[in-house]
């Protein structure tokens, strides 16, 4: 079986980490948009999933939070999984100790700007074109307003609140952690040198680099 099936790298830690933001406020969410619901079962008959719509810049705060250099790897990953084909999202997915299901875990979708009404002049600096543009770098790089996001019930139940104001598997965790974490290893690099026994260790020693 492929390694992709049991791993989930690039965007996913970024969406999984707004994701739980968003399931843990939910209600704290629904009175800043003044909605009833922001999170939603995805339709009458499909049931297996969680639907919510958010403006695209509240996503990235709730994913990267203040980190922004790492807005344009999330936005290039996002592209990346927006024209990835379904088939190719699936993943093997320990739901119960017996129980293992195969099944895209989040499908995601953006929604950009209307190109007619963008001025020729903010295409331009969009593009950095002059002339003729094909249809999927004018798609690309016109900026978004929300995102749609799809994702596994089972993973996220837990994460709503309860009368006490936490979910059943409520634990603290800083927001945005993916970021944070990475901030803090390319931060590490600048005063430690990394060193692992093998490719496959998770072992990882800090060494300071003035270390000889």
């Amino acid at each position: 079986m492929k390694k992709s099936l049991f791993s989930a790298a690039g965007a996913y830690p970024y969406i999984f980490d707004a994701l739980c933001y968003i399931c843990t406020y939910e209600k704290e969410l629904c009175k800043r948009y003044k909605k009833e619901h922001i999170v939603q079962l995805s339709g009458d008959v499909d049931t297996s999933y969680y639907r919510t719509i958010l403006p695209f810049e509240d996503f990235v705060n709730f994913a990267i939070g203040d980190n922004r250099k790492q807005i344009s790897f999330l936005k290039h990953e996002l592209c990346k999984m927006e024209s990835t084909p379904l088939k190719d999202l699936i993943k093997c997915i320990l739901l119960t100790p017996d129980k293992v299901v195969r099944t895209a875990p989040i499908i995601i979708g953006t929604r950009r700007e209307n190109q007619e009404k963008l001025s020729s002049s903010k295409l331009i600096r969009l593009f950095n074109i002059s002339g003729k543009s094909n249809e999927g770098e004018i798609e690309y790089k016109l900026p978004r307003i929300e995102i749609e996001i799809f994702f596994l019930r089972p993973l996220f139940n837990h994460f709503f609140a309860n009368k006490d104001g936490k979910g059943k598997a409520w634990f603290p965790i800083p927001s945005a952690f993916q970021s944070k974490t990475v901030k803090t290893l390319r931060e590490s690099l600048k005063k430690y040198k990394y060193i692992t026994f093998s490719a496959t260790s998770t072992q990882v020693f800090l060494i300071p680099k003035s270390t000889r």
